[in-house]
């Protein structure tokens, strides 16, 4: 090949590298990167010198270089002892704040690739008291409790319940590869999921016994809140009494449920929950910021639940498992830190923020967990060789710019940290909200 058709083809090389990165920075965020995250923060702590018991963010003011257009920006910190990286959109501009409570922040160091840093400021708050908490994680679906909160509650199983609200008999992963029956095959993927919902957290230590699945169907919980009265049913199983899918249960809190698939009965079973668990600390999906129907309306349930009982003492933990700005958050790699999401107006309520740091022998009991869970895996259809042709093509476009699928939970979960903000019980009308 010629030296001019050698500098053409890289000169073509270089345009598509260009082209496809824009493409992949206009699919991955729905917002404007050079816009100032904006943050209402109160009840911060004015001195941090001890580092322990404490969740810290690292202000800063950041300016993507002409390469950090183009590439993922990455600013790495360290404490001369232990490092985190901190991936930012492409083309980032302005206020951001980076995890940093794994690190001994007396001794920071700040290295920036792709990315202009300057004029930080540490803001810290003080963690929750866990000892000896009764704690309740809701999830909308088998699956949402490892993803939000397996480094938690793997710490604390002792004093962990997990109640599960839907079977998962719907969503895009099927088994119609192995049923022609396109009933069956949800039908099978329930008895899946809610297996998945009772018998994965043992890999977190927590007692089966306190796993329970409420069987409400998947991908319908907002049509029952706006339709309180009506009763529904499957949405491809057609099942209409959720007793088909509580029976996998083996809590005894099984056996005092309601019957009923509205949305009154998911109020009143949740009631139930809540009086025998008689949690001290609730983690539950955060509705404005979760872009999930299910997950958005599990937490209207379950606070409706907890204002019919006036419940005033205790914490809320909220987090998003769906970024409604970006399927993207957390960016970057696997192992990144959970950093706070872009978020642009102070009306966001919140009484504190929590981190928990998962050490990387924790990242890694977290894939088995996440690989434990069925609906996480590829779809059975793909198995085949033309199935991952289409699964291949399906997806080329659903991919940063180094090839990771941008909502691949694996990418997405696997952190540094978890994170959770904070609400007092009291304040549970501030965060009722939906959109």
């Amino acid at each position: 090949m010629s030296f001019f058709k050698k500098i053409f083809w890289l000169v073509i090389l270089f345009f598509g590298i260009v082209l496809y990165s824009l493409y992949s920075k206009a699919t991955l965020y729905n917002y404007d990167v050079k816009k100032d995250y904006v943050y209402s923060f109160k009840n911060t702590l004015t001195n941090t010198k001890n580092t322990s018991g404490i969740t810290s963010f690292l202000k800063l003011n950041v300016n993507s270089t002409i390469l950090g257009k183009l590439l993922q920006p990455l600013v790495i910190l360290s404490d001369g002892k232990n490092s985190i990286k901190s991936y930012l959109e492409q083309g980032s501009c302005g206020i951001r704040y980076i995890n940093i409570s794994s690190l001994n922040i007396s001794h920071l160091k700040i290295l920036a690739k792709y990315v202009n840093v300057k004029d930080y400021k540490i803001i810290s708050f003080k963690n929750p008291n866990f000892k000896d908490k009764k704690i309740l994680i809701i999830a909308p679906h088998p699956d949402d409790a490892e993803i939000a909160s397996f480094g938690f509650y793997s710490k604390y199983h002792k004093n962990i319940s997990i109640v599960t609200i839907t079977a998962g008999d719907a969503g895009p992963n099927t088994y119609k590869g192995i049923f022609k029956n396109q009933k069956q095959a949800y039908l099978e993927k329930a008895k899946v999921r809610i297996h998945d919902s009772l018998t994965v957290p043992m890999l977190g230590q927590v007692n089966p016994f306190k796993c329970l699945n409420l069987g409400y169907f998947d991908s319908e919980l907002k049509n029952m809140y706006e339709n309180r009265d009506k009763m529904f049913h499957g949405v491809y199983t057609k099942v209409k009494d959720s007793y088909e899918y509580r029976k996998y249960n083996i809590s005894p809190l099984n056996s005092v449920l309601i019957s009923g698939a509205d949305w009154n009965s998911l109020v009143v079973n949740i009631k139930i929950v809540l009086k025998e668990i008689k949690p001290d600390i609730i983690l539950t999906p955060y509705p404005l910021l979760d872009a999930h129907p299910d997950h958005k309306y599990s937490s209207i349930a379950l606070f409706e639940a907890m204002k019919s009982l006036d419940l005033k003492r205790g914490k809320l933990l909220l987090y998003t498992n769906h970024l409604v700005l970006s399927e993207y958050y957390p960016f970057g790699m696997p192992g990144g830190s959970m950093d706070l999401p872009p978020n642009f107006d102070k009306s966001l309520y919140f009484d504190n923020i929590y981190s928990y740091n998962l050490t990387p022998k924790k990242q890694k009991d977290k894939i088995l967990a996440l690989d434990a869970m069925s609906d996480l895996r590829m779809d059975p259809r793909y198995r085949t060789s033309w199935g991952l042709l289409r699964k291949g093509v399906k997806t080329l476009l659903k991919r940063d710019f180094l090839g990771y699928e941008y909502a691949n939970y694996f990418r997405r979960a696997i952190r540094a940290n978890e994170l959770f903000f904070v609400v007092d019980f009291k304040n549970i009308d501030k965060v009722m909200k939906v959109k």
